[in-house]
């Protein structure tokens, strides 16, 4: 696997913690990589992007929107993994 590819599932792996975390949020691994790949992309920090998963508490489906500059930064996500 090449450097990118596997900082890209360790920032993937980072943000669904955050959302386990912080937004009580399980969510799929291709949810995860939507999000990867829409922050790569996003160029106004402050864009949302909605992430759709699990509620831990209810297991009901549920939908949060999420923006660049609500994440914490790339070196605290990293300490998540």
């Amino acid at each position: 696997m090449s450097n990118f590819a596997d900082n890209q599932s360790g920032m993937g792996e980072a943000i669904r913690q955050y959302l386990r975390r912080n937004h009580g949020l399980v969510v799929s691994d291709e949810e995860v990589s939507d999000v990867v790949e829409q922050l790569s992309l996003e160029a106004d920090p402050e864009a949302g992007i909605e992430v759709s998963g699990r509620d831990i508490v209810t297991g009901l489906r549920r939908t949060v929107e999420i923006g660049r500059g609500d994440l914490p930064p790339p070196d605290a996500l990293a300490a998540l993994c």
